[in-house]
Order: structure tokens, then C-alpha cells, then sequence
């Protein structure tokens, strides 16, 4: 077996000396052909080969990693740009467990003006494009962007709903009423006035509150002078919104602009990034990002693999980066990331001022999640458990993010699927999803799986969301199979799956030739075990949700006079259908917009179902 091994790495080395000296990316295989590192080079020959080069300036990195290898590929590219980009993709799609892989959400909230419609609304979005709206953010953590919307709608009544806005006026919602629209759909706004809304909500976000403040003092002024006193008081209103907003709101750079600012804290293998997100002049928001595999990697190399990976998926990129180090081929860097901007972009090292107190600041956050990582997400509280589990299950990583799935059909109507998520063996519900099945009819457990997973991955690429580390589905050989023929058509192939199936509790993988079965004391076993019963919760609570609903709706369905409206009505005054067959004729009619007749078919239809 070693005689083999050092065959395969002879043969490697021979056809690393055979590569062009010229810039490209090149993929390092292990013995198993998986793709264990991703890189770039000016020269392919002569990076290549120092992997194979014994030198006692050598990194121990390196040396582990030119142990591994037994086969390479490699792709020769223009530029050493284009080979920085293609790298960057490669990584994205293979993760190759000796790169430094960036552990991110990908996409965070932003405040987008849709200034493509006549009629703008301020929306919640996660995707910036170029279709000729305004984005303003990031903002985290998504409360305070949440906070931020209601005070804007509060002081800037603009509309909110998505609905056409009509060419004949109508009678303005319930938002007009209570004071939040102007209603332009009942033409109670002129469009010039809707227009000055709309600028000075951007004037608001774009942290020009002064002038802002300005703007509205004199035209209450004009108002009070014409004698217009409720539209001044309103006026008046908004000023002292605005003032206050404004006391709470620090002021990171005094020049205004747009800045990212990066710091990291290390400890072994593993690194917390901490980015704090500054937009005109005041911070927007921050984020802690966990970064794995950086063991011997120095402190500039870090800061590339960070910059790069953040950036590739499509990330705003402002004018400035302060990095807490100059990174490795920083000019290369800005190049790129100029590119990508469509303007200049500079990568600085504070060493004084208020950029390098802003960066001390984020150095210290960093720090702090770094020491606080143990409580927070159990990611060395639960190590031994999922070394276990990657042991048993023969995982080329540590499973920390597991995706689990599951079908819920009973009778064949109203079929759901359901996926759970779990980071470091404990539940994290907010990235739980629930399916309606669409696409299949009848009882078709292995299609329902296969649909579900397909539009899970399909949203997650689409998104460039985290990818899983360990795939579980609910079920036997075919649930497996349908999932990894969903996972194929979308060309992803490099995320382990298995499934778990109820009573014999066999474990299959499809590489494996037979199940594996683990004693019921096995901490994998029992782990895999609560991943697919919480999926099985979770489906079967949305599918009684569904069938109540459908219940409750085709009942009244059959009642004359009972459109979607009363329906609304009428849950919201009961709670269900079992209180509206016991409700009385006057409780009835007491419901908002129940009229006598529509309440005595209401009160007849259920006295006369419980007769028969």
C-alpha cells in the first residue's frame, strides 16, 4: 500500500514539472480524487512544483498538504485576475477542506426604493441588481433595519402594499386611515408630492439629516405662514422624529463615506472575522463570521482569503476596505475588487485617527466572539461529537451544519416537506423551511423528496446561501437515491448524503454497499436520530396547519354570500371552525362585515349539518 501510495506521487510530480509557466488555477487531489486545495499562480509550473520542493523555509501547511496529494488538474487562464476569479469560484463550488472556508449567511438585508415604479414603496430586500432602484445597507442584525423601516413609515407616509395602483381612484386602505399613506391609488397625493416624499426618505438614509431637517423647517414655516396649520403641525412632527433619531445615531467618519472594515482573532484551526458596515458616514450594521481551516495560515494570507471569498458572491463594494493587515497581493486585490465596483476601490491599514479607532473597536468584537464561542454555538462543547460522527460516517469534514429533510402526505392531500437545520448538534430554527408540494400528485414519497431538495439547493445557489457539511433525509435506499439524483441535476455533487429509515434505524450512504447499523447507544446514531424526528415534527405540524385550513375553508365554501373577505373575518373573530358551528346567530352578526342574511346562512348551514 505505501509502495502504491509513493507511486501515485511520483507520477504527480512528474506532471507537475510538465505544467505551462503561465497563470492559471490549479485543483490538488487526494487518493480519493476528491479535490482537497484550490489554487492560483502567476506561474503554474513553478507554484506547482514547490509543493514538491523540500526547503527548510517550507511552511508545515504545506508540507501536510504535499503529503495528500496524489493527482492535480489545472486550468491556464488570460490573467493572474482572471485566475484570482476563477479561483475564488472553484472554492465556492468544491470547498476543498485545505482552503479557508468563510462559514456566512452570503446575503444581508438591505433597504431598497424601488424607483422603477411611479409610485415608489421602501421593500426589504436581500439581492442588490441594477434595475434602477436605490439600496441602502447592509443592516444587522435585521432588528434594527426592521426598526429603522417602521420610524421611516411613521415619519414618510409613503405606500406599502405591491398591488398595481389603478388608473380609476379608489377608497384608500386602512394604512390611510391610520395615518401611514398618503394613498396615492385614491389620487389624494399629487405625483410631484409623492415624489418629494421619496427624496426625503433618500436624503434620510443616505444620513443627510441636517439638511434634511432644514427642508421641512421651512416649508412648516410657509405652511404656518398660508395658514395651512395642520399640514405645519405635521410637519413639526416629523422634525422632532428626525432630531431624535438623529441623538442616537454615532458618527463613525466625518467624511461620509462608505466604508467595510475588517479584523479577525485567531485560535488554532479556527477565526472569527468581525466587519462593521459603515454607510454614509454612520454604521449600518456588523457581522461575526466564523472562518475554519486557517491552521498556519499568516495573518496576510487570511486577509486575501477573506476579502476574496466575502466580495465573489456579489456584495456591495464600497470605496474603501480597512483591513486589519495588508493582504497578499493587495494591488491585485483592489484591481478586482475596482472591477467590481466599476470604480476605484482602496484596501487601507489605519495606524491612526478615527479609522483606526473604528478598527481597535472591531479588533475587540472580534476577540470577544472568539472567547464567547464555546456558550454561543457549542462549536468545541460539541467537537467530540461530531468528530464522532464524521468518523462513523466516513465524512471528508466535520459535519457542523446539517441539513435534515422529510415528506408529510397523509391521504395524499395537502402533501408538505420540511427541512431542519442544525449547527453544531443543536437546532437553529430560524433556518427552518417548510414545502408545499407542487410539482407531483398522488402518494410519490421518493419525487416529493426529490422536489424538495431540488428547489432547497436550487434557492441556496441561486442565493450563493451556505451549503450544508452532512445531508440527512428521512426515509430508506430510494428516499437516498431520489435525493442525490435532485442534488446531480443541479450539478452539486460534493456535499455527503445520507438517510436514516424508521424501525430497523439503518443508515445509508450511497457509496456504501451495504447500511451501516450503529448499536442504539451511539451518540451518531441517537444525533441523527433527533435531526430526523424534529424534520418529522416540523413536516407533520405544517400539514395539520394545511389541512385545518383547507377544512375550514371548503366548509364555508358552501355557504351563499361568504367570499375571502368574510372567511378573514370570521377566523379572526373565531380562531376556528369548531367555535363558528357553535356560535350563536347574534354572536354571528356581530362579526365585522356579517350582514343578517350572511349570518343566517351561516348559523342555518352548521345547524342543520349537525342534525343530519
Amino acid at each position: 500500500m505505501v509502495k502504491a501510495c509513493e507511486t501515485q506521487k511520483t507520477g504527480v510530480k512528474e506532471k507537475a514539472a510538465q505544467l505551462p509557466d503561465m497563470p492559471g488555477v490549479y485543483l490538488l487531489k487526494d487518493d480519493l480524487g476528491e479535490i482537497i486545495y484550490c489554487g492560483k499562480a502567476v506561474s503554474l509550473k513553478k507554484r506547482v512544483a514547490s509543493y514538491f520542493r523540500p526547503s527548510p523555509d517550507s511552511d508545515p501547511r504545506k508540507g501536510l498538504l504535499s503529503s495528500k496529494v496524489r493527482d492535480l488538474e489545472y486550468i491556464v487562464t488570460n490573467s493572474e485576475l482572471d485566475a484570482l476569479i476563477l479561483e475564488s469560484n472553484l472554492i465556492k463550488k468544491h470547498r476543498p477542506r485545505f482552503n479557508v472556508l468563510l462559514r456566512d449567511d452570503k446575503n444581508y438585508p438591505h433597504l431598497c426604493i424601488t424607483l422603477n415604479e411611479p409610485y415608489p414603496r421602501l421593500k426589504i430586500v436581500r439581492r442588490i441588481k441594477k434595475d434602477g432602484c436605490i439600496y441602502f445597507g447592509p443592516y444587522t442584525p435585521s432588528k434594527a433595519m426592521n426598526q429603522t423601516l417602521r420610524l421611516i413609515h411613521q415619519i414618510f407616509p409613503i405606500r406599502r402594499c405591491n398591488k398595481p395602483l389603478p388608473k380609476d381612484p379608489k377608497r384608500p386602505c386602512l394604512n390611510h386611515q391610520i395615518g401611514l399613506c398618503r394613498a396615492p391609488c385614491s389620487g389624494l397625493i399629487t405625483y410631484s408630492e409623492y415624489q418629494g416624499l421619496v427624496q426625503e426618505i433618500i436624503l434620510f438614509l443616505q444620513g443627510k439629516k441636517d439638511e434634511l431637517v432644514k427642508r421641512l423647517t421651512k416649508e412648516m414655516k410657509q405652511a404656518a405662514i398660508g395658514h395651512r396649520y395642520e399640514r405645519a403641525a405635521t410637519l413639526r412632527d416629523q422634525i422632532r422624529a428626525i432630531q431624535s433619531c438623529m441623538e442616537k445615531q454615532h458618527v463613525f467618519s466625518s467624511s461620509l463615506e462608505d466604508r467595510d472594515c475588517f479584523a479577525f482573532s485567531k485560535d488554532k484551526d479556527m477565526a472569527y472575522v468581525q466587519i462593521f458596515f459603515i454607510r454614509f458616514g454612520k454604521m449600518t450594521g456588523r457581522k461575526a463570521i466564523q472562518l475554519t481551516g486557517i491552521k498556519d495560515i499568516p495573518d496576510e494570507g487570511l486577509m486575501a482569503d477573506i476579502l476574496k471569498q466575502f466580495y465573489e458572491s456579489g456584495r456591495y463594494v464600497p470605496p474603501v476596505i480597512l483591513a486589519q493587515v495588508n493582504p497578499d497581493e493587495s494591488v491585485l486585490l483592489q484591481k478586482w475588487l475596482s472591477g467590481k465596483r466599476g470604480s476605484s476601490v482602496k484596501i487601507h491599514v489605519p495606524h491612526r485617527g478615527e479609522k483606526r479607532e473604528l478598527m481597535l473597536m472591531a479588533q475587540k468584537n472580534a476577540m470577544l466572539c472568539l472567547k464567547t464561542s464555546p456558550d454561543e454555538d457549542g462549536s468545541k462543547v460539541s467537537s467530540g461529537l461530531l468528530n464522532q460522527v464524521m468518523d462513523d460516517l466516513r465524512l471528508p469534514h466535520l459535519p457542523r451544519r446539517i441539513e435534515g429533510f422529510d415528506i408529510s402526505n397523509l391521504g395524499s392531500t395537502e402533501a408538505v416537506g420540511s427541512m431542519v437545520l442544525w449547527q453544531y448538534a443543536k437546532p437553529v430554527k430560524s433556518g427552518y423551511r417548510r414545502f408545499k408540494i407542487k410539482d407531483i400528485e398522488g402518494i410519490d414519497d421518493y419525487s416529493m423528496m426529490a422536489e424538495v431538495i431540488r428547489r432547497r439547493y436550487a434557492r441556496l445557489q441561486e442565493e450563493n446561501g451556505d451549503l450544508p457539511d452532512l445531508i440527512l433525509i428521512d426515509g430508506g435506499k430510494g428516499h437516498l437515491l431520489a435525493g442525490m439524483n435532485a442534488l446531480a441535476g443541479l450539478g452539486i455533487s460534493n456535499i455527503p448524503v445520507v438517510s436514516l429509515a424508521k424501525r430497523e434505524e439503518l443508515i445509508f450512504m450511497s457509496e456504501w454497499d451495504s447500511p451501516l447499523n450503529l448499536p442504539s447507544r451511539s451518540p451518531t446514531l441517537q444525533l441523527l436520530q433527533r435531526i430526523r424526528d424534529e424534520a418529522h415534527r416540523f413536516a407533520v405540524t405544517f400539514q395539520r396547519i394545511r389541512r385545518a385550513k383547507k377544512a375550514f375553508s371548503s366548509a364555508l365554501d358552501n355557504i351563499p354570500g361568504v367570499g375571502p373577505e368574510r372567511k378573514r373575518r370570521l377566523l379572526t373573530r373565531f380562531h376556528g371552525l369548531d367555535d363558528i358551528k357553535k356560535a350563536s346567530f347574534e354572536e354571528l352578526l356581530s362579526t365585522p362585515a356579517i350582514d343578517r342574511t350572511t349570518a343566517k346562512n351561516i348559523f342555518e348551514y352548521f345547524q342543520n349539518s349537525i342534525k343530519s
